[in-house]
């Protein structure tokens, strides 16, 4: 005691994790700051260790070390040694340093005698001098300075030793590495401005403009700041508030909040079943349901969902909102939220996509949107079939002893512990009725999705393949022992599980037997193609050896492939097809490292249209709106269906890509806009093998470099659809031969003009990447399509590349952009100046350009009978293909104006069923595939940077407005044009 205070004997600041963010262990040696405590800081006053001196020659140690202070260095080489000691001590009490008894007592002698002499040297003053510089130092009149004693402070008065503390810090068997995430500094305001600010203001004065805020980083304040610390407390300022941030506030729910939202909700129960908005409250539940599937809910409109919850289950948006609003941690909350569903208005698919994601866990609203997918017909069961088969992951599963373990028949080990009783009877108390574990069974997913493939051989073999893509292993896979290999192991599990009761249904009835013979054959064709896939790659020599091998292979009898023993079979990428061989003749290896094979399938003739059972009553009885199929993408010849074979790519994302596509295409039909797109078929065999439909096209790269088969640059692409439709009649045709749009059949020109608008409209919203010529293709009938979806989602391989792939060419290619229009009323356009050519553009067309190096459909040209035009609020109605239905474009009539209508109403559809393609993303967030998981920490995922193009956040006319200034500053841009250009001097240089 002195004085009445505490006067501590010394403090020392040690952090636990070292500079490589490894935990500290062991022992540690301290030194102990005399007279002053331990402050706490990151940028401490009392470090635990002296800072390593900087070595410098003494010649400069007069400019360069701080106040001119030298080193002992003698005093120095004796604490590094015994550094090195002490550390090596350390690893010997861990055990990593053989135990010697006689060299264990030798160094230990030697660390205490060295221990004696540092107590020695710190119990002396620690001398420094001031050595002379190479001129003269400044004259000192008290007496020579170089002379006279100073301790470690530089305080002549201050002559004390150094004092140490040693700490026995615990150990570990593995160390222990700081990897906590590093969080953004938080805004924190001033709490109140100091006195002498607040007095030099004046009395009485009221200062209106809020304090600056300043930026703090983690932690806490300095000493400097007046906080805790002492020194800066008799500043004369008034101390802030000793500040930590926690990051888990915020990111946690408040325990105020929780509290009074259950109040609140538990008092209001008996009143919420007649309550009824009033329009202000109308507007603002509206405002709700107009919210994306990933835009999250605040507090204040999850209570007003609860609140008015009765009033909401006329409202079939209004579901998902309210599994958002609900605790379903709170028994009593979820019962009533549960007791809801079948009260329910009918909810569309989208909404049922959303609520089997991977943030509903409940069994009980899982099968609520099982049940409305019950409800779809099989073809439109197809088109989610590949992301259900993701959903299957976030089915929750309960814990048993010996899941995942069967016995010789197939059945699981059922035991339980006392734990999962617990859950049961937890569980048990939410339901209502009794034989719960029976709908439960039927309310399951995978149960669904078995009981109607096991009925259709498509959904059966999409399936099967689906699920044996689950099966396989990625590649690089994951290592060992980490969450990723765990995660992937589960998976695994539940989808080989899937896969066996998938076989067992298929088992059971004749029929499924057949079908299953045919996934056995179908499995046995991969296998074999695969196999010759990998011969090929590795056979040395050029390309046309490579052919000839591929020749031998194909017609070898032990592969059986030139007739199928069995009798047509179903092909596993379109299974409407029954093939009956292959023909070993056409096929061709591609210039590629990869080196993919094409191969053309002989098949059996078919009449009319495969079978299409619904699998159930109800789906049979139910017409979809999906059921207005279009004529899906085939080989021209009947007999035959080309193909493209690789192993060694993952075609995974082209997959979902191409699936995406064909889904859009349905969703445009259904509004009566055909656009003529060509969604050609890709299927996954493996990670690493797959098959891609292959179509007779030819790259825009090969037509705009062959002037002197299709002229110049700018008239190369109308020049090719001039050859290849003329515009002259033929006997199965009406159409006389002026019906002609630039020379080109109007036919042809439709295709051309919707085929571009729609797929650029499907590509920027999808984001795809590497647009360049060669993986641009046109087909003789004018359908324009794109290839190759290995970069999506905004990512590019090359900089500053074009959100939008429009060239100058592509827009000649429909006789280019009017030098003139004029808009009418309602919104339409009518172009002026635009030549008219109705002759044929020269007779020498060719056979019709070379085949493409990449799949893609091809289709029936033309509208269906009875179609009309696509209408939207916003825009025109552009003139339908169809001549009886519309009128042939008159020669005035600018085919750019069409492009841009048919942009902005296929960009107005697809917005409004924004939801169901963000909920497809979404389900398809834990695939493993590279394109859509591999974001870094900060970044938008997947379903944000779909939902950043669909512009929700503004309304459809301000969306309109984006797209137009979207088209017209993309078209022709300089980055697109160079970006071409160094692809093709690329190109030229592998070739």
């Amino acid at each position: 005691w002195a004085g009445q205070h505490h006067i501590p004997f010394g403090g020392t600041t040690i952090p636990l994790f070292d500079e490589e963010g490894t935990l500290r262990t062991g022992r540690q040696k301290c030194r102990l700051h005399r007279h002053k405590s331990a402050d706490g800081f990151s940028e401490t006053t009392t470090p635990w260790a002296d800072p390593k001196p900087r070595r410098r020659g003494r010649r400069k140690a007069w400019e360069d070390e701080p106040d001119g202070l030298v080193v002992d260095e003698k005093a120095s080489k004796r604490e590094k040694e015994l550094e090195r000691l002490v550390g090596l001590m350390k690893r010997h009490e861990m055990g990593e340093i053989a135990e010697s008894k006689w060299l264990d007592q030798m160094v230990f002698r030697q660390i205490e005698r060295l221990e004696r002499q540092s107590v020695r040297d710190s119990n002396r003053p620690r001398a420094a001098t001031l050595p002379s510089p190479p001129q003269s130092p400044p004259a000192d009149p008290e007496g020579d300075h170089s002379q006279q004693p100073l301790c470690a402070d530089r305080d002549p008065d201050h002559v004390d030793g150094s004092f140490f503390l040693y700490l026995e810090l615990p150990r570990f068997d593995h160390p222990i590495i700081f990897t906590d995430y590093e969080y953004p500094p938080p805004p924190v305001s001033a709490i109140s401005a100091p006195a002498a600010q607040n007095a030099a203001a004046g009395a009485g004065v009221v200062n209106f403009k809020p304090p600056p805020e300043v930026q703090l980083g983690p932690g806490i304040h300095s000493s400097a700041d007046g906080g805790y610390g002492g020194d800066g407390s008799d500043g004369g300022g008034a101390s802030t508030l000793f500040q930590v941030y926690d990051p888990e506030i915020g990111y946690n729910d408040n325990p105020a909040e929780t509290k009074h939202r259950r109040l609140i909700r538990g008092q209001r129960n008996a009143l919420d079943r007649d309550l009824k908005p009033n329009p202000k409250m109308r507007d603002f539940l509206h405002s709700i349901m107009l919210k994306g599937p990933t835009a999250d809910l605040t507090e204040k409109e999850k209570d007003e969902v609860w609140r008015f919850r009765h009033h909401l289950t006329r409202d079939k948006r209004a579901l998902t909102k309210l599994v958002k609003s609900v605790n379903w941690n709170d028994k009593v909350e979820s019962k009533q939220a549960i007791a809801l569903l079948p009260k329910w208005a009918e909810i569309d698919v989208d909404d049922a996509l959303e609520l089997l994601g991977p943030g509903v866990r409940e069994r009980q609203v899982r099968a609520f949107a099982v049940e409305r997918l019950r409800k779809a017909g099989d073809e439109e069961l197809g088109l989610y079939l590949l992301q259900l088969v993701q959903a299957l992951k976030f089915e929750p599963r309960k814990k048993k002893d010996g899941e995942g373990e069967r016995g010789a028949g197939g059945k699981q080990k059922r035991g339980r512990t006392h734990d999962d009783q617990e859950v049961t009877a937890d569980e048990n108390e939410t339901r209502e009725g009794e034989g719960e574990d029976e709908g439960e069974q039927n309310g399951s997913l995978a149960a669904f999705l078995i009981a109607r493939s096991a009925a259709n051989l498509k959904l059966a073999t999409f399936l099967h393949w689906y699920l044996m893509v689950e099966l396989d292993t990625p590649a690089p896979p994951p290592p060992p022992g980490t969450p990723a290999a765990r995660a992937l192991e589960k998976n695994r599990e539940l989808y080989a599980r899937v896969s066996y009761d998938f076989m067992l249904a298929l088992a059971s009835t004749p029929e499924g037997q057949d079908r299953r013979r045919i996934l056995l054959r179908q499995g046995e064709l991969i296998t074999i193609l695969a196999k010759i896939s990998k011969d090929v790659r590795n056979v040395r020599g050029d390309r046309l050896k490579k052919i000839e091998a591929l020749k031998k292979m194909l017609a070898d009898p032990k592969n059986e492939l030139l007739s199928f023993p069995g009798g047509p079979l179903a092909l596993p990428l379109d299974p409407d097809v029954k093939a009956v061989g292959v023909s070993a003749e056409e096929c061709n290896v591609f210039k590629s490292t990869l080196s993919p094979f094409y191969l053309t399938f002989r098949t059996a003739p078919t009449v009319g249209q495969a079978e299409q059972a619904d699998g159930n009553a109800e789906g049979e009885s139910r017409r979809s709106k999906m059921s207005k199929k279009k004529p899906e993408a085939r080989s021209t010849d009947e007999g035959e269906y080309p193909l493209i074979f690789k192993t060694g790519d993952d075609l995974r994302q082209d997959q979902l890509v191409i699936q995406i596509i064909a889904l859009m295409d349905r969703l445009l039909l259904n509004e009566n806009l055909d656009l003529r797109l060509t969604p050609y078929r890709i299927l996954a065999t493996s990670t690493l093998a797959g098959a891609v439909q292959f179509i007779p096209s030819t790259p825009l790269s090969t037509i705009l470099s062959s002037p002197a088969k299709y002229g110049p640059s700018n008239t190369a692409i109308l020049n090719y659809l001039r050859q290849h439709n003329p515009p002259t009649s033929n006997s199965s045709s009406s159409t006389p031969p002026s019906a002609s749009i630039l020379g080109v059949r109007n036919d042809a020109m439709e295709n051309y003009v919707r085929s571009l608008a729609g797929y650029c409209i499907i590509t920027y919203l999808l984001g795809v990447g590497d647009r360049h010529l060669d993986n641009l293709l046109l087909t003789p009938e004018g359908r324009f399509f794109h290839i190759d979806f290995g970069y999506i989602l905004g990512r590019d391989p090359k900089p500053l590349a074009p959100l939008m792939k429009i060239t100058v060419e592509m827009v000649e290619g429909m006789g280019g952009v009017p030098p003139a229009t004029t808009t009418n009323t309602t919104g339409g356009a009518t172009g002026g100046g635009v030549a008219q050519n109705s002759g044929s553009a020269g007779g020498g067309g060719g056979s019709g350009g070379t085949k493409g190096t990449s799949a893609g459909g091809n289709g029936e040209s033309g509208t269906g009978p009875g179609e009309t035009p696509p209408s939207s609020a916003s825009t025109a109605q552009p003139n339908s293909a169809n001549a009886s239905s519309s009128p042939n474009p008159t020669p005035n009539e600018s085919q750019f104006e069409l492009f841009k209508q048919y942009s902005i109403t296929a960009y107005t559809t697809l917005r409004r069923s924004a939801p169901l393609i963000l909920n497809l993303f979404a389900l398809m967030s834990d695939a493993a595939i590279p394109g859509l998981s591999s974001f870094g920490p900060g970044e938008k995922t997947a379903v944000q940077r779909v939902e950043e193009r669909f512009r929700l956040d503004v309304s459809e006319e301000e969306a309109v407005m984006f797209l137009r200034g979207t088209i017209e500053s993309q078209m022709g841009r300089w980055s697109g044009v160079v970006i071409d250009k160094l692809h093709g001097l690329a190109q030229g240089w592998r070739a």
